[in-house]
């Protein structure tokens, strides 16, 4: 979910906390202490070596599906 590891105990906390008070997960003050919590937002190089990583993979696939229906 892109969360560091600090951001995951601070999700954990809110939400034991909020049980603990009897509250549940959809109360609005339990909403609004989670919306607080960013995730780690993705880089451009990250992205990219993402996209590029996805459009090899699709290639070699695609190269595979060819070769074994030209058998």
């Amino acid at each position: 979910m892109g969360l560091r590891p600090f951001d995951a105990n601070l999700v954990l906390a809110i939400v034991q906390d909020a049980a603990r008070q009897g509250h549940t997960i959809q109360d609005a003050d339990t909403i609004d202490r989670l919306a607080l919590v960013r995730g780690r937002e993705p880089t451009p190089r990250r992205r990219g070596v993402f996209v590029a990583l996805c459009l090899g993979l699709s290639a070699m696939w695609a190269l595979l599906l060819i070769w074994w229906l030209r058998g």
